[in-house]
């Protein structure tokens, strides 16, 4: 892995002193040599978690988290509607929860171009159902006319298994087996649940929740051997056990995964220690090991693999963040990208997107030593101009290019902060630019 270009350690005194005095460049493309400009960039035209699909016919097609589908004759830079995959409603219940979820949700969650030609889709329902009960329905279904039509549903978990899905994260190996990473969360209730705050033209906000009020998950997979007809769950769990036990329990969810080129599984999962966490299996998702916790700095959000065809390496996409900036509220502000072949070394670092306020400033953060909960202060102060945020990627290769997807927001308000999707395609040399 490649130390250099580390960054300088600043004092709480020394960001909060940037941040009150707006310090940083205005032109996002000056912030780094590559720049954020690079290749083709565009707001999201088809709705947000998209997953892009290779079509017989040569074009590209598209399904969203929501269910939108389109095609591309250009590779990705536009796209004309098609009629949308229709999922039925989920179960409505009116009494209040006490933690967890209070309204319905149907999603998309996974979709896969399998080797027989068919599409392979999972998708999931969740819906309150009393008092701090959650149910979930997760199922899977094929197309084999490019999703125009699609098979009876299939049920992926049993009972009350009650895992769900970051989108995009369905992968079939090289067996033909296909397996779905998924997560299971608790939470305290909605009566103990508290933020830390900020400051904005002179008023007090909540600014982040995770990790100042009780919360736990652990991530396990469903997996399939034909071709979806029948599912099972990997045996046990992944918890996030540090430290041999010493360092306790924190929740790791919204997992990704992918097949290494030595046939093993990688798994990398969030966290709230300040680093990317990677769990293996050597059967194909039956069982994994305890997480390990990575040199990479990292945010407490999702990040997303794709195996590069060519080389067969691994690139992942996810907020890389030094703990002074987590702690400082600067969250998700930074977007970037890195290639590894083995779950161990880790190379080629790339800033995709570097929002102006950020203090640390180099494509590789050196994280801090000590495995603990990473959070920001319960109060982060005054939040600079320029705050923003870029999180919750999504990633497929397509040809020789990669094409991320991903939420961005700008503003320290809410009544002036802008969001958006963004649509981003860059080829796949770009990703080995820099050591």
């Amino acid at each position: 892995m490649s130390k250099k270009n580390k960054t300088k350690k600043l004092s709480m005194a020394d960001v909060a002193e940037m941040g009150a005095k707006g310090e940083g460049p205005k032109d996002l493309s000056s912030l780094l040599e590559s720049g954020t400009s690079d290749g083709y960039k565009q707001s999201l035209p088809f709705g947000e978690y998209p997953a892009f699909i290779p079509r017989e016919d040569g074009r590209l097609g598209v399904i969203t988290q929501s269910g939108n589908r389109g095609v591309s004759d250009d590779g990705g830079r536009s796209f004309k509607p098609l009629d949308a995959v229709k999922l039925p409603d989920a179960p409505k219940f009116e009494e209040p929860t006490l933690g967890g979820i209070g309204d319905s949700y149907n999603g998309v969650a996974g979709v896969v171009k399998m080797t027989s030609g068919k599409i392979g889709m999972t998708w999931t329902q969740v819906y309150p159902a009393g008092g701090d009960m959650t149910a979930v329905r997760f199922f899977f279904r094929t197309s084999d006319d490019e999703g125009e039509t699609w098979s009876e549903d299939v049920r992926v978990n049993e009972g009350d298994d009650k895992g769900v899905s970051y989108f995009g994260t369905l992968r079939q190996l090289a067996s033909g087996r296909l397996i779905q990473p998924v997560y299971l969360g608790f939470y305290g209730g909605n009566h103990l649940r508290k933020c830390s705050v900020s400051t904005c033209e002179g008023e007090v906000m909540d600014h982040e929740g995770h990790g100042h009020h009780p919360e736990f998950a652990m991530s396990y997979c469903y997996f399939s051997d034909d071709e979806g007809a029948t599912w099972s769950r990997s045996l046990g769990d992944i918890i996030g056990w540090f430290q041999d036990g010493w360092g306790n329990f924190l929740p790791i969810d919204e997992p990704a995964l992918e097949q290494l080129p030595d046939g093993r599984l990688m798994m990398v999962i969030r966290s709230l220690v300040g680093r990317i966490l990677v769990s293996f299996s050597d059967d194909e998702g039956t069982t994994w090991g305890i997480p390990e916790v990575t040199h990479i700095s990292a945010d407490a959000a999702p990040m997303m693999t794709r195996r590069l065809p060519e080389t067969g390496d691994i690139l992942c996409v996810w907020n890389h963040q030094s703990t002074n900036e987590i702690r400082m509220g600067y969250r998700r502000c930074r977007l970037a990208s890195a290639i590894t072949c083995d779950g161990k070394t880790w190379k080629h670092f790339r800033s995709i997107e570097w929002h102006p306020h950020v203090p640390e400033r180099s494509e590789y953060i050196e994280p801090e030593e000590k495995i603990q909960l990473v959070r920001a202060l319960d109060d982060v102060g005054e939040l600079p101009q320029g705050y923003g945020s870029s999180d919750y990627p999504t990633v497929d290769v397509y040809g020789d290019e990669v094409i991320i997807c991903y939420g961005h927001s700008v503003g320290n308000h809410p009544k002036n902060i802008q969001y958006s999707h963004i649509h981003r395609i860059l080829p796949v040399s770009w990703f080995y630019g820099k050591e």
